[in-house]
């Protein structure tokens, strides 16, 4: 695996200098060898193909970004019907989705909102992955200490890139449809594709279980550096108070989380959703208000603080207006 590491960055290197004319010419021979590499993943297990698929994805983005976007089209649907369509048996299946989000997540960062409208092709999928690892996960209060399944590593490293990937996409998205003179932009973000995406994305932050199966620590990093930056973006994308309201309501239930630290995390995540939205988003104000003052008297001191920390920040763009009379009447 390592000399195939190698292999691929000497790749990288000689695909970088090549001359675009060069490359409109061969690419099609280039992307066969990474076809082939693709298919070399399946035999990895989950450690070994951490640096692999780093290797191999940095050196295929370098031959994407040569390309324009009509040669670009045929080789990411030849990969995603490699990727999504025929895995031969369970355990290949759900380390392809993990390079096949891979591969996505790190296309966006690259090519900003120039890939949004390819990940209309893996956006089932994708949602799929995520409430599979839901149902999974969400609300085990019983679940016992067990073994660690082998896809398990897999499956949660999916839900990773998928949320990676999706939140950079509503940022990308967001701000093309904030320029001016762009009023026909189709929006990812959609009344449709925000119904089906706002139930299994908000329930992830119930998904405290995961910590019972795998490390200690694990649903905290999912939550921080995953779950709430998406949940932020994806209310900054909606862009109306109608999606708002209905993804606003789902996170407020899942403050009365049994255990402290998913109250917490979903705190966290209606507090970023406030401030990376700004004073628009005030108009959530009433509904907040009856779970706030819960927190506020919650049992847990970190739970208690942060209330407070977010009831300040609701204060601040409210003019700064105090919140006590309707808190406490």
């Amino acid at each position: 695996s390592l000399h195939k590491c190698r292999l691929f960055d000497m790749l990288n290197a000689h695909i970088e200098i090549i001359p675009t004319e060069w490359m409109k010419k061969n690419y099609m021979q280039i992307f066969k060898l990474f076809l082939q590499s693709f298919k070399g993943h399946d035999n990895l297990s989950f450690e070994e193909s951490v640096k692999y698929r780093q290797s191999l994805l940095d050196a295929f983005t370098s031959l994407i970004l040569k390309l324009n976007e009509k040669r670009m089209r045929p080789l990411f649907f030849k990969l995603k019907e490699f990727l999504l369509d025929n895995a031969p048996n369970y355990d290949i299946k759900r380390s392809r989705k993990a390079l096949m989000f891979n591969l996505c997540e790190t296309l966006i960062m690259k090519l900003k909102s120039i890939f949004i409208p390819f990940l209309v092709y893996v956006y089932d999928s994708a949602i799929d992955e995520v409430k599979e690892f839901v149902n999974r996960f969400k609300d085990k209060g019983k679940l016992k200490k067990r073994k660690i399944t082998s896809d398990l590593e897999w499956h949660h490293q999916s839900v990773k890139y998928i949320l990676s990937m999706f939140e950079k996409c509503f940022v990308y998205d967001a701000a093309a449809a904030a320029i001016k003179g762009n009023e026909n932009y189709d929006k990812f973000v959609n009344q449709t594709r925000f119904n089906v995406m706002v139930a299994p994305l908000t329930d992830v932050v119930a998904c405290c279980s995961l910590d019972r199966v795998s490390k200690d620590g694990n649903y905290v990093d999912l939550m921080r550096n995953y779950v709430t930056p998406c949940m932020a973006n994806l209310a900054l994308a909606a862009g109306n108070d109608e999606l708002w309201k209905s993804m606003h309501h789902r996170l407020c239930l899942h403050t009365r989380h049994e255990e402290p630290l998913g109250r917490y995390h979903t705190l966290k995540a209606i507090y970023e959703c406030f401030e990376n939205v700004g004073e628009e988003y005030l108009i959530m104000l009433p509904e907040t208000i009856s779970y706030l003052s819960e927190l506020l008297e919650d049992t847990d001191t970190e739970v208690e603080n942060l209330a407070r920390e977010f009831k300040k920040l609701l204060e601040k763009l409210n003019g700064g207006e105090s919140l006590d009379t309707y808190l406490f009447g």
